[in-house]
């Protein structure tokens, strides 16, 4: 019995060994999470202006061009919670912070969150690099490893490989004009049907609705304005969604601004000033567009207050 045990024991310790290696090994990958984590960290008691959201703020919100230190704090595939969660994360260091950016998109109020979707493995992201606790006790969502990439623990070990896709600033940087396909305008009935969502829950409308809003009371006390913001598409995109989601997203902003003094609601998603040069697919806008819209969300801030962009 003893030997059988110590031949367990033997065989473990290579594996276990091996395990902490890859997980080591895989953290060490420079990545947009861990980028964003640590400039927050350093850098947020001098931050004016907060971008989250999900692609569309991600690659459509450039903070060079704003008059004021701002920063995208945005992610592929971020939901409300992990919105809510960054913004409450950093909130205690941001002493002058002046904006919020929250950018709702037609699927926004619908979602039910990243951790059940398509993409929920990115969940492990904000475990592993911002320290977030909703689901640490869960492999798939706290271990790099979890996801088995040997070849990629290999390239970590022995070759400079880089994962962080956003600039010093960070907005997305990978969906230029010039990577964009030939196809992209077709590509806006496929994110159509990806993005639409007939059969929900009232209960997914409700807690989004609450993380919106927890931010939205906090950025009030705290003398905070909040910018709601539906970012530009093309019009093989907008022009086939569904007509009742896209009305609820609308009217649920819509109320929000209504409610609270410091909320201001664009809804840009047919804006006029965005031609096809703008777009990389059909509803993400490439590095000219980005700047664009950036540039139009400055002319706002800087030209007339929270109050005034009301009327």
């Amino acid at each position: 019995m003893k030997r059988f045990i110590i031949k367990i024991l033997l065989l473990a310790l290579p594996i276990s060994f091996y395990a902490v290696i890859q997980e080591y090994a895989l953290r060490t990958i420079p990545n947009d999470y861990a980028y964003k984590n640590q400039w927050l960290t350093e850098n947020a008691q001098s931050l004016k202006i907060l971008s989250l959201g999900s692609s569309h703020g991600f690659f459509g919100i450039q903070p060079t061009e704003f008059s004021q230190l701002a920063f995208n704090a945005g992610h592929v595939s971020q939901s409300l919670l992990f919105d809510e969660f960054i913004f409450d994360k950093f909130l205690p260091q941001m002493e002058s912070l002046e904006y919020v950016i929250l950018p709702i998109s037609y699927f926004t109020m619908r979602g039910k969150g990243l951790q059940y979707g398509a993409e929920k493995w990115r969940v492990k992201n904000y475990t592993i690099y911002y320290n977030c606790p909703y689901f640490r006790c869960q492999p798939q969502f706290a271990l790099e490893s979890y996801h088995f990439a040997p070849k990629k623990t290999l390239k970590a070990l022995f070759t400079k490989v880089n994962h962080r896709g956003c600039d010093s600033l960070g907005r997305g940087i990978d969906y230029s004009l010039e990577s964009r396909s030939d196809d992209w305008q077709t590509a806006g009935p496929v994110a159509m049907k990806r993005h639409t969502k007939v059969n929900y829950s009232q209960s997914d409308v409700d807690k989004n609705l609450s993380h919106i809003n927890h931010i939205v009371e906090v950025c009030k006390n705290r003398g905070i304005k909040v910018i709601l913001l539906t970012t530009p598409t093309y019009h093989t995109y907008y022009d086939i969604l569904d007509k009742d989601q896209l009305e609820q997203m609308i009217s649920c902003c819509e109320l929000i601004a209504s409610n609270h003094e410091n909320v201001i609601y664009f809804n840009w998603l047919k804006h006029s000033s965005f031609d096809e040069n703008d777009f990389f697919d059909a509803d993400h806008l490439n590095e000219f567009g980005a700047i664009k819209l950036t540039t139009l969300l400055n002319q706002e801030i800087s030209t007339q207050p929270c109050e005034k962009m009301r009327k």
